[in-house]
């Protein structure tokens, strides 16, 4: 995909969902998906049909990271119930980020903004499990895949 098609593609985002604020283009040439709490980042990969939306949730309370790091792990494996979503590390006692990659015929404007606004949603109930005390903390439950990807 060329720089102009994103481009092209990522100004029919914002208007496909009324969560959605902005849609900035970033100095690297990202875009940066503005919801009132959160920004998607959606990055294009120039060797391989495909673009990442991720989401940065934060980092982990240390008394209960391992906790958080079994869940995340957990949540890993059930990549086919959650249409793809990963979780990951940005380093050693870093924050948490959710991401998603999107391929092929997945790659259209309606896709990105129903993505983007569902990334959005699961970032709020991944903060609110950061945030809970051991006692009070259960993982979020995947989002059907099917429910992920389309509107």
């Amino acid at each position: 995909m060329e720089d102009i098609e994103f481009d092209r593609l990522m100004g029919e985002v914002g208007p496909l969902d009324d969560m959605i604020l902005a849609c900035l283009k970033t100095p690297d040439g990202a875009y940066a998906i503005r919801f009132e709490q959160v920004d998607v980042l959606v990055e294009r990969d120039e060797d391989r049909d495909r673009i990442a939306l991720s989401v940065e949730i934060g980092a982990p309370p240390p008394s209960r990271a391992l906790e958080v790091y079994e869940t995340l792990l957990s949540y890993n494996l059930l990549w086919r119930e959650t249409g793809g979503v990963r979780m990951a590390l940005t380093g050693r006692k870093g924050s948490v980020v959710q991401f998603v990659d999107l391929t092929g015929n997945e790659i259209n404007a309606r896709s990105i903004a129903t993505v983007a606004a569902n990334l959005a949603s699961l970032t709020d109930i991944w903060r609110g499990f950061l945030q809970s005390t051991a006692s009070e903390a259960a993982a979020p439950a995947p989002i059907a895949a099917g429910d992920f990807i389309r509107a």
